[in-house]
């Protein structure tokens, strides 16, 4: 037992070295680039992906009509550009977990837009958990860009962990979790929360008219299947160097093992079952938001901190409410609390939001 804790220990000691030594390196991002062009057939693909068929993103007669006059990309259509994963320092043993997102919008990206990434790491420190007894804290500065005139589009504060595996003393083990069986009548009521989703579309919704306290209306992902999964990962990009299948996966540079949807492999790491990818929560906090503040308002700054896995079976109710609203810089800004709900009634995640809304004073539209 001596030298299991050990070996755990030695493997974060080593992390920890190999991660400072990276700190303010430009990482190489040629196996994680995937959606380089905002094509119309990638932004659908992505919307879909995550259960979004705004029609801002995906029909082009709707969209020629809105102040935009073509196609836009939801806000979190970045995440298939760029999934903000690093595998640096890579060191066995380890594994590594979505922790947050900290995204600041600049600008929609719209059909045709050239698109590139670039990451470094910035920030690297030793966390202390419960569940965890030592892990490594990482968060990545990602930037997306025009790749034509390397205008930044969005910059993504992204934090990881690595800690040991499963099997390693003091590893991740949430021990294994069954997929939740649903009554009749509670899927019934979740295919009523799914049908009673609202978008406010075209019709504008003015700051004036907002209220602190006001309540978003829910948005329901679930129950979570491979289905899901897959439309997720077709949705968000594939870059060939990373995913391939059958014999080319051994020819390729790098191969990741599947465990967002083999439970085996998800138990080997420490997972309770077969589960999601952080950012997939992420992208549904982006549809909450862009449902809530219609064409018109424009998704500023997103926050999102991951709590607990999201397995296979389980439904996902993202929430929100206003809890600020403000001028600033031009702009009138209202800043949103949001978080994820399991159907245990488990917070599964949790952050903050800033919208820009239009005024009626048409001088100050964003």
């Amino acid at each position: 037992m001596a030298a299991m804790i050990a070996t755990s220990s030695s493997l974060i000691d080593e992390c920890l070295r190999r991660a400072r030594q990276l700190v303010g390196v430009e990482l190489d991002r040629t196996l994680r680039q995937k959606n380089l062009e905002a094509s119309r057939s990638a932004i659908k693909r992505y919307a879909y992906g995550i259960g979004d068929d705004n029609p801002l993103w995906c029909d082009q007669q709707y969209a020629g009509k809105t102040r935009y006059g073509r196609i836009v990309a939801p806000p979190t259509f970045i995440f298939s550009v760029d999934d903000t994963a690093f595998s640096e320092p890579r060191v066995p043993g380890l594994i590594l977990l979505h922790a947050e997102d900290e995204i600041e919008f600049f600008r929609p990206i719209l059909v045709d837009d050239q698109l590139t990434s670039r990451c470094r790491i910035v920030h690297v420190e030793e966390k202390r958990g419960t569940r965890v007894p030592r892990m490594v804290l990482l968060v990545g500065e990602l930037e997306y860009l025009i790749s034509t005139t390397y205008e930044v589009v969005a910059r993504v504060f992204a934090t990881k962990l690595r800690m040991p595996r499963s099997n390693n003393d003091g590893g991740l083990n949430y021990g294994k979790r069954a997929p939740h069986e649903y009554s009749e009548s509670e899927l019934e009521a979740i295919r009523q929360d799914i049908l009673s989703e609202e978008r406010r579309g075209a019709v504008p919704r003015y700051w004036e008219d907002v209220k602190v306290g006001d309540g978003i209306r829910p948005i329901v992902k679930g129950p979570l299947s491979l289905r899901d999964m897959i439309c997720y990962y077709a949705g968000n990009g594939v870059a060939p160097e990373i995913y391939r299948a059958h014999e080319l996966a051994y020819k390729g540079a790098y191969l990741d093992p599947p465990k967002h949807i083999d439970s085996s492999l998800a138990y080997e790491v420490g997972m309770p079952g077969a589960y999601d990818i952080g950012h997939q929560r992420v992208g549904w906090m982006g549809h909450l938001l862009t449902n809530w503040m219609g064409d018109a308002g424009f998704l500023k700054r997103l926050r999102l901190r991951i709590s607990r896995p999201n397995i296979f079976g389980d439904t996902t109710w993202c929430r929100g409410k206003v809890v600020d609203k403000y001028l600033a810089g031009g702009e009138n800004l209202v800043d949103c609390e949001i978080w994820a709900e399991n159907q245990l009634g488990e917070r599964t995640a949790f952050g903050q939001a800033t919208v820009i809304l239009p005024s009626r004073d048409a001088d100050t539209q964003p």
